[in-house]
């Protein structure tokens, strides 16, 4: 009797302590969608870990939240509510896709609204959330680490000494800042059609080449001297390639142009401005923005501060706003020229002494389809 009086408390205290376990428990919900390649359904999929005791936790609602190109948080992101597939044991959203193309990154986060079932614990919906995922549509690793081979493979044409004289002979006939280097940019050739506003990108050669000029010479040239004949409009080589750029005018605020495989994350916005006589560069941007790169700068006449300042002998050439994305050589002892590492950044990952240019010349575009 006192043997099954003993095994009886057991039991009541085990089945005590699991029910407790399962009233702590908080769910934990992964995104699992795939990349979409080819055929595959355009849906948003995550599965919920662990399996949850049903009367410990009742799940109130799942809902998705996605944006393409930029990550604007899950408030501001676009929301769909899933519905749970009890074939695949998963949660399943339709989210509005058709219009995403192939190399768009997209950013998913989930979020499940539940209540725990404790009769001791107050009646509150509560909200666990996913980590964010992040996935290039269209593209396996392998096809991006493919694309951005041949990008580089096709910049093999760039690797010049003396870029001033050569690459107008291959198409890159403007240099966009004159003969100065800017500092961590450099020196900047560009085909005719990016510098007159009418190119459009396309996978293959780089629409700009940027240049790193020639060290500062370790004897008789202090560095304010060097620094002040990297901006004094004479060639500084000779140089030495430092990356390349794709441009196109930006034409929509959301969508960004493609490069097949290269994620749609990397564009960044070259602020709308004028090009200076002295080869530094004079944003203008519009007013204020909700969100920052929300507004279309195509003419002068879209932004008050370019019509206010005017063209002048000083600031003669003005361009608008312009989807950008460079890609750098990393360079290191190990590895030489384009058998280095490829950086897809904003600025230089080397410093490159020159003229300095505002801090708002470039940003990251916080708009998302």
């Amino acid at each position: 009797m006192i043997k099954r009086l003993t095994l009886a408390l057991v039991a009541l205290l085990l089945g005590a302590l699991l029910q407790t376990a399962a009233f702590a428990q908080t769910p934990q919900i992964r995104d699992v969608t795939g990349n979409w390649i080819d055929d595959e359904p355009r849906v948003l999929k995550a599965r919920m870990l662990p399996i949850l005791a049903a009367t410990g936790v009742r799940i109130i609602r799942v809902d998705a939240t996605f944006a393409r190109h930029h990550w604007p948080g899950r408030d501001q992101a676009h929301r769909v509510t899933a519905v749970f597939d009890q074939a695949s044991r998963e949660w399943r959203a339709n989210p509005v896709a058709g219009a995403a193309r192939r190399g768009d990154s997209l950013f998913v986060q989930w979020e499940v609204f539940y209540r725990r079932l404790a009769i001791n614990q107050p009646q509150q919906t509560e909200v666990a959330v996913s980590p964010l995922s992040e996935k290039t549509i269209g593209c396996a690793q392998a096809d991006t680490d493919l694309d951005l081979l041949l990008l580089r493979t096709m910049a093999q044409s760039l690797l010049v000494r003396n870029p001033e004289v050569v690459l107008p002979l291959r198409g890159y006939t403007v240099p966009t800042h004159l003969m100065v280097s800017l500092r961590n940019m450099g020196f900047t050739m560009a085909k005719t059609e990016v510098a007159t506003s009418a190119n459009t990108v396309r996978f293959g050669p780089p629409d700009l080449a940027m240049y790193a000029p020639r060290p500062m010479a370790r004897v008789n040239e202090t560095r304010r001297e060097y620094v002040r004949r990297l901006r004094d409009g004479v060639p500084d080589g000779p140089y030495r390639l430092a990356g390349w750029a794709y441009a196109q005018t930006q034409r929509d605020v959301r969508r960004r142009p493609s490069l097949r495989c290269v994620p749609s994350k990397h564009w960044f916005v070259h602020e709308a401005g004028f090009h200076l006589n002295n080869g530094g560069f004079l944003p203008t941007p519009p007013g204020r923005e909700g969100v920052r790169g929300e507004t279309r700068v195509v003419v002068m006449a879209d932004t008050a501060n370019a019509i206010a300042l005017g063209i002048t002998p000083s600031r003669s050439v003005w361009h608008p706003r312009i989807w950008d994305l460079h890609m750098w050589i990393d360079r290191g002892p190990e590895c030489r020229d384009l058998s280095c590492p490829t950086v897809i950044q904003i600025a230089s990952p080397s410093f490159i002494d020159g003229l300095p240019t505002p801090g708002n010349t470039f940003f990251r575009s916080q708009t998302f389809e």
